[in-house]
Parts: structure tokens; C-alpha cells; sequence
């Protein structure tokens, strides 16, 4: 881990494995802006392994640029969310030398890499920077920290272009003096070719230019930032006194390397935030369309329930009221079962865990679901094992073991003997509560995305939310939800969450 919340973790790789936040994961990210399953790690014969993103919001890049399947070569820079991660290369591999050999008495110069001097040394941590700062306006920083130890600028400036006029993202040197020569700039972003002036006043392109002659400049360096997709800014260091030696092709030679470095650095981060952004969008009109469905949904409903309800009142028809408030009811029940979903979906939250006994909350959630469970001819046996109070957030299993119990229901109404079995189990330093039903089962295909928000077998008379907030209570617990079903073999959905002390 180069980068992120879990920056200095290292993870050997023995076998495939799945990175994300999930608590399952092999490789458990704790960096937000990862997916639950991010990306997967497949070992190949040979040894080493390959990428696959496994449908992430944010994507995966590797050495920058967006992939869905990719075999890793030593070296290579993944990105998932705002985490770097480097890959070392498979494992055993092993350099060798011939026995005996004194490797000492071999080694002609030495030089270490991190504290190299000169221009070679600047501009290997300028890649190296690159690589590994995520932030832009960081990266620009010390980008021209690097620059500055070989470059004797008094000052230097990132200017990005910012349609018809320049934005200075990162500069150097005094803060109060914040001139600088637009036709220099100008001149450059054009001409598309890096500069160096010794004496502003004896160069006849500028010596006449208002902005040089206010700004006191004299001797000056600028480079086009020069990206995959062309220019975007330049890289501009001055000094107030005239000096053919100031800044030599050397230093010319290094600005442009550098300026290189920070156009693609650029252009790599605008195109994140335009994939980030596209997919937000894109995440947003499919919430708004699930919404718009239930809504309408529960709005006809609403309306038949006031229109039964008001011509019951009319002709003072009691049977008519009353069938008319049962659905008006019925249906603003929904409405707040769809906001309190919503909300728990929504919000990222921390248990507030005490020490609850399990079988009276389960207990309760059978109290709850019994009237309707009746009515539906629905037989529900509660069994399992007598087992320490837990550590959890109270409301929030009782909120999924309700959600459920409450599709189980659902799922048994056309069966010959509706049954629904709860069971409480303790194994393997996991509470788990076990919920089964003898209805249809689910279908394969419909197994992928069982717990994405707003999908639903119900029909109009579900959310499409109680799976996923159930699950997001149990992953906030450090814990999941099993599926195993069949169709026309019932489902059982079994809540796990770990022993906490």
C-alpha cells in the first residue's frame, strides 16, 4: 500500500483473493472510496496474477490508465478508490549469483536512488512522486520542491490553462510577488517549446512587453506542459537579476522532463473526476428512477385508499371507510418503510453496540410479524441454542432480522404449508441467526444482484432496500449475510456477526 488510509501495509500473495472493504476480503481496505469488492487478485500458472475488477463504482487503474482485466507485471501502480497499491512481482522469485562471487569488490559506484543529486535524482522522484501522491494540488507542491533543487529559480509557478485566461495551482518563492509576464506564457503555450532567457531587456520578443517591464523580470525559464491529449499549462520559474549561467539547457532539459510528468499527472486526474462524476450521475438516475417507480406505486395506492375512503363518507358507507382507511394505511406504512430504508441506507454509522440477548430480540420480531403472519396462514418456529448476551447495535440487527423474517413471509404466501423458521446458532466465534423458508426459492440469475438497493421479487410491494440495509448493518458489524437457495427448495439467509469483547 503506497498511498490511502492504509499506506505501509504490505500483503504477501499466496493465493487469488478479493481486495475491498468487505470484511471478508483477503485484502480488507478500510479507504471509503472503495467498493465492498473492489477488485480480484487471480493467481495464474506461472505464478504471477492478474486484475479483475469486479464492477466497482470507481473503477480500477492500473499504471493509470482504467482496466476491467489485466495479467501484472512486477512494478505496476494500482488504483482502486483513493488507495494506491504497488505489485512486487509473484512470489519465490529469487536473484542469484555464482557461488562464491564477492559482490563487494564487483560493484564499481554506488548510488542510492532515494538521496541522488543532480537532475537524474530530481526527476527519478518526480516519477516517483507521481506514482504515489494522489492529491493534485500536493503533487504540483512537491513537484516544484523537487524542481527547485537543481533548478536556481527565485521563484516558480504551475500555470493550467482555464479557458481564455491561466490558473496558478502551485507556485515557489516570495508570496507577496505574484506577477508574472503573460506574453511569456503566451508565447510559449503557442509556440509549444520550452525557453530560456538570460536578459529579458536585451531579448527583442519581450524586452518591450508591459508585463515583463512591471514585473521586474529578467531572467526567465518556461515549458509547455505537454500531455497525452496536448498542452494544458506551462512550468514557469524566473529570477530578478540578469545571468547568462542561471539557467542553462540542463536545466531546460529537466524542466521539460518534469513538465511531462506533471501534464500527464494532470490529465490523469481530470480524467478520474470526470469518470468518478459520470458514474455519480449515471448512480444517481438509476436511484431516482427505482424511486420514482415505488413512489408511484405507493401514490396509487394512496389515491385509491382516499377516493374508497371519502365515498364511504359520502354515502355513509362504514364498510367503505373502513376498506378505504385499511388501504390508505397499508400504503403510508410503505411510505414510511421506503424513508427509514432510505435513511439507513444512506448513512454510514457506527454500531453503538450493548449487550443484547438474541432470543428475546428475536422474540420480539416474531411479536411483531405475528398478526400478519396469521393472517397469511403462516407458521413460524423459532429454535437454536442458549447463547452468551452479544455486543451489538440493538436496533440495528433487530432492524435486519425483521427485514428478514418480513421476505420470508412474503416468499411462503403460495406455498401448501407456509413455514418459516428462525434459528440462533453460536459457532466459530460468530453469532448467527438463521432465517428459512419453504417458498419458491430464488432463481440464479436473480442471485447477483439480490442485495444491490432497489432491487425487488416483490413486485410493487417491496422497497428494494430491506436486503441492502440489511446487509450494510451486518457488514458495519463486521459481519455478512449467506445466501443459500433453490428454486422450488426455499431460501434460508443466515445474519453472521462476529463475537465482539
Amino acid at each position: 500500500m503506497i498511498a490511502g488510509p492504509d499506506a505501509g501495509q504490505t500483503y504477501p500473495l499466496t493465493d487469488s483473493c478479493v481486495v475491498g472493504r468487505e470484511s471478508s476480503c483477503p485484502v480488507r481496505l478500510s479507504d471509503p472510496e472503495v467498493s465492498r469488492r473492489h477488485f480480484e487478485l487471480t493467481r495464474l500458472p506461472d505464478g504471477a496474477f492478474r486484475a479483475v475488477d469486479l464492477g466497482s463504482v470507481n473503477g480500477l487503474l492500473v499504471n493509470g490508465r482504467r482496466v476491467s482485466s489485466v495479467d501484472l507485471q512486477p512494478g505496476d501502480r494500482l488504483v482502486a478508490g483513493a488507495t494506491l497499491l504497488e505489485y512486487q512481482g509473484p512470489p519465490g522469485v529469487r536473484v542469484l549469483t555464482r557461488p562464491g562471487e564477492d559482490l563487494g569488490t564487483a560493484i564499481v559506484r554506488r548510488v542510492d536512488a532515494g538521496r541522488a543529486a543532480g537532475s537524474l535524482g530530481v526527476l527519478y522522484d518526480a516519477i516517483r512522486a507521481t506514482g504515489s501522491i494522489l492529491d493534485l494540488d500536493q503533487l504540483l507542491a512537491e513537484m516544484l520542491r523537487l524542481l527547485s533543487r537543481a533548478v536556481p529559480a527565485d521563484r516558480a509557478l504551475v500555470l493550467l490553462r482555464e479557458g481564455e485566461g491561466w490558473q496558478a495551482r502551485a507556485t515557489t518563492g516570495p508570496a507577496e510577488e505574484t506577477s508574472i509576464s503573460r506574453g511569456i506564457i503566451e508565447h510559449v503555450a503557442r509556440s509549444r517549446e520550452g525557453i530560456v532567457i538570460a536578459d529579458t531587456g536585451a531579448d527583442e520578443r519581450f524586452a518591450g512587453a508591459e508585463s515583463v517591464l512591471r514585473a521586474g523580470i529578467r531572467a526567465v525559464l518556461c515549458v509547455p506542459l505537454l500531455g497525452r491529449h496536448g498542452d494544458i499549462g506551462v512550468l514557469y520559474c524566473d529570477a530578478v537579476v540578469p545571468d547568462p549561467a542561471r539557467f542553462t539547457q540542463e536545466h531546460l532539459a529537466l524542466a521539460v522532463a518534469v513538465g511531462h510528468q506533471i501534464a500527464l499527472a494532470v490529465e490523469e486526474t481530470r480524467y478520474h473526476e470526470r469518470v468518478v462524476e459520470s458514474e455519480r450521475l449515471a448512480a444517481i438516475g438509476q436511484a431516482v428512477a427505482a424511486l420514482s417507480h415505488h413512489i408511484k406505486n405507493i401514490l396509487q395506492g394512496l389515491q385509491s385508499g382516499g377516493e374508497l375512503l371519502m365515498l364511504g363518507i359520502n354515502e355513509h358507507d362504514d364498510t367503505a371507510v373502513q376498506a378505504g382507511w385499511r388501504l390508505f394505511d397499508k400504503n403510508q406504512k410503505r411510505v414510511r418503510d421506503l424513508v427509514f430504508d432510505m435513511l439507513s441506507y444512506s448513512a454510514d454509522r457506527e454500531p453503538v453496540r450493548t449487550l443484547t440477548d438474541l432470543p428475546t430480540l428475536l422474540a420480539e420480531v416474531v411479536e411483531l410479524v405475528a398478526p400478519r403472519a396469521k393472517d397469511l396462514g403462516v407458521r413460524i418456529d423459532v429454535e437454536g441454542d442458549a447463547v452468551p448476551p452479544a455486543l451489538i447495535d440493538r436496533e440495528g440487527i433487530h432492524r435486519a432480522v425483521l427485514n428478514l423474517v418480513t421476505n420470508a413471509i412474503d416468499a411462503v404466501q403460495e406455498a401448501a404449508d407456509p413455514l418459516v423458521r428462525i434459528t440462533l446458532r453460536k459457532e466459530g466465534g460468530e453469532y448467527r441467526i438463521a432465517v428459512s423458508d419453504n417458498g419458491s426459492g430464488i432463481e440464479e440469475y436473480r442471485m447477483a444482484g439480490l442485495f444491490q438497493p432497489f432491487v425487488s421479487t416483490k413486485g410493487g410491494r417491496g422497497t428494494g432496500l430491506g436486503l441492502a440495509v440489511s446487509r450494510k448493518i451486518a457488514v458495519e458489524h463486521g459481519g455478512d449475510i449467506d445466501v443459500v437457495s433453490s428454486p422450488g427448495q426455499g431460501s434460508t439467509f443466515t445474519l453472521r456477526i462476529p463475537e465482539t469483547t
